[in-house]
């Protein structure tokens, strides 16, 4: 994906990280979410990015912590806006020192 040791390849990238998703691989469910999420490698897909990400989120991955949160938060890809569920996931990758998470916190207690 960022061309480290080979050609940068998105696409190529995210059918790396599909197959390591199916085989259960939480790490990869983030990045294919992330991918899907802001339609990096493939087409933008934000329901299917919950998906990914909520799988790697229930594992306490926190960058996917915060990426759900983001779709929580905005409405998108999830059937409800929640804020509430928003708030938890971001404390969630908060408490694993995810500094973007802390910010976002910040912000919704103003």
């Amino acid at each position: 994906f960022f061309g480290q040791d080979l050609p940068k390849n998105a696409a190529l990238a995210v059918e790396c990280f599909r197959i390591a998703a199916k085989g259960g691989n939480v790490a990869a469910n983030y990045s294919l979410g992330w991918c899907e999420k802001h339609g990096k490698g493939t087409p933008k897909d934000a329901e299917k990015a919950v998906k990914h990400l909520k799988f790697a989120a229930d594992a306490g991955h926190p960058h996917a912590c915060f990426s759900l949160g983001e779709c929580y938060e905005t409405g998108e890809g999830v059937p409800l806006r929640n804020v509430r569920e928003a708030i938890a996931l971001y404390k969630k990758a908060a408490a694993k020192g995810h500094a973007g998470a802390v910010k976002k916190l910040a912000e919704l207690e103003k």
